[in-house]
């Protein structure tokens, strides 16, 4: 998929309402089965002869479980959830979503929600939300972003209601 967004720039909203589907109905097959990514962005997000998306790199992938906190530093910084930025405990899931909704804007603006020129400032960015809405992305899409980019991850959407 980044190749394709290098080629293409952002995807409209239908095409990327489609692939989009795709990728959740991958996560969400994972989580049934207990297992959380913690890598997702669009390098892991392969495209198949029929530009069908496949998910890839499974090196930093677990089980977890809602009694047993997860604490590992996971993925890539721009794709990062805030607790995992502020070392806190998470259960698994909520990692995904977020990295979810970070695809979901990258694949609708052609650029990530959250740019710097250094960790700091990307670590400030993230954690406070400090992101824009391109003019262009309808409000449907701007509320299913929002709410999976949400600060707290006990208030972040699951990908049972996406």
């Amino acid at each position: 998929m980044f190749e394709y967004l290098l080629k293409h720039n952002r995807m409209n909203e239908s095409d990327a309402r489609g692939k989009f589907r795709q990728i959740l109905s991958a996560v969400q097959y994972c989580h049934r089965k207990n297992i959380v990514h913690r890598d997702l962005k669009a390098e892991n997000l392969l495209l198949d002869y029929q530009n069908n998306i496949k998910l890839a790199d499974f090196g930093f992938a677990n089980h977890f479980n809602a009694t047993s906190l997860l604490d590992t530093f996971c993925g890539s910084p721009p794709y990062a959830a805030p607790e995992l930025l502020n070392g806190e405990k998470y259960i698994g899931p909520e990692v995904d979503v977020w990295a979810l909704g970070v695809i979901l804007y990258l694949f609708i603006s052609g650029s990530l929600p959250f740019e710097a020129s250094n960790l700091k400032e990307l670590h400030r960015r993230i954690t406070q939300c400090d992101y824009r809405i391109p003019y262009f992305m309808s409000t449907k899409c701007e509320l299913i972003i929002k709410r999976m980019l949400e600060i707290d991850p006990i208030k972040r959407s699951c990908l049972e209601v996406m």
